[in-house]
């Protein structure tokens, strides 16, 4: 599962490496202090984050099922603004990622919308004032 949030970019996935009878999920992410700020929202020490320069996703935190249920809290109780793109473009350690989200929304509108923004697309309309 993909996850964009306030605190990163991640995705989190099962851990098939374990023993199939415990439940372990792998947190990956790309920039090192979004991993980071999983590990202190689950007050995870820092030590804890695997750093490995031979795989798709170079950092990652294992955490159990109520780590993981509290990380999905944590990211739900934390959507505090009307607009996701626009916080984004106003967190310092997440600034940096505001085209990549830009790219990734529009190409999910032109792919799969069918709301005002594909109207606008059709008619040729791109220019003026983004949609939220």
């Amino acid at each position: 599962m993909w996850i964009a949030s306030k605190f990163g970019f991640f995705s989190i996935v099962k851990d098939i490496s374990t023993n199939q009878n415990v439940h372990i999920w792998m947190v990956r992410a790309r920039v090192k202090s979004d991993i980071e700020n999983v590990a202190d929202l689950l007050e995870i020490e820092h030590g804890d984050i695997i750093e490995s320069d031979d795989s798709d996703y170079q950092y990652r935190i294992l955490v159990n099922l109520p780590q993981l249920e509290d990380l999905m809290s944590e990211f739900a109780v934390n959507v505090d603004y009307p607009n996701f793109k626009d916080m984004i473009a106003e967190t310092d350690d997440q600034m940096s990622k505001v085209p990549f989200y830009t790219r990734v929304w529009s190409m999910f509108a032109e792919e799969f919308g069918t709301g005002l923004w594909n109207k606008l697309l059709r008619e040729g309309n791109t220019e003026g004032e983004e949609l939220n």
